[in-house]
């Protein structure tokens, strides 16, 4: 990674790496897409690893990932949609998900690179009980730290955040558009990190 970031305890990086659009407008022309993760991080000191949240990956696959990153980088690694975006998943499952899930991002882990996961929920999880037990549930077993993204603005409330606070969760601040229920990009700081 070049040193050309001004404060070496701020991170900027991108929501994935591999965008086909990206070919034409980020990486150069011909550059083989197995170097794509090597030349993002010429640019950027961050990732949020989205791939985990469609499937839980290969193994090897993380492991070659960590071959390409260098030691100061700072990762952050989506949690399973099975996890955040289904509710049909008994919690004994999401316990599963989250074993397996930990296995496959060990090589991560072991290189010390993981720098948090992240939850991200749905527009359609919606404060109410069951979604509270469902969340404090996966707060409980989740790796450390955890940042969670609530697309809902009806999660902003006092009793949660006092609850993140507690638990020294973080809450993302999204960018996303002021409609609907939309969560707003109100800055909430429950941890020590910001996202």
């Amino acid at each position: 990674m070049k040193d050309n970031f001004v404060h070496k305890d701020i991170f900027v990086g991108t929501s994935g790496y591999y965008f086909n659009d990206w070919a034409k407008n980020f990486y150069p022309r011909g550059l083989k897409r197995d170097l794509w993760l090597r030349y993002y991080t010429n640019f950027f000191n961050s990732l949020e690893l989205n791939t985990t949240f469609y499937a839980i990956p290969d193994v090897r696959r993380m492991e070659e990932m960590a071959k390409k990153l260098p030691e100061e980088f700072n990762l952050h690694i989506k949690l399973p949609g099975a996890i955040t975006h289904r509710r049909d998943v008994s919690t004994t499952e999401i316990c599963s998900i989250m074993k397996n899930f930990s296995d496959a991002i060990s090589p991560l882990v072991e290189k010390g690179i993981v720098a948090g996961y992240l939850a991200q929920f749905p527009v359609s999880f919606k404060l109410n009980d069951e979604n509270l037990s469902s969340l404090l549930h996966i707060i409980k077993i989740s790796p450390e730290p955890l940042f969670v993204e609530f697309r809902n603005k009806n999660w902003l409330d006092e009793k949660i955040i006092d609850i993140f606070r507690e638990n020294n969760v973080g809450w993302v601040i999204p960018d996303a558009p002021q409609i609907h229920n939309l969560m707003p990009d109100e800055i909430v700081a429950t941890s020590d990190i910001g996202y």
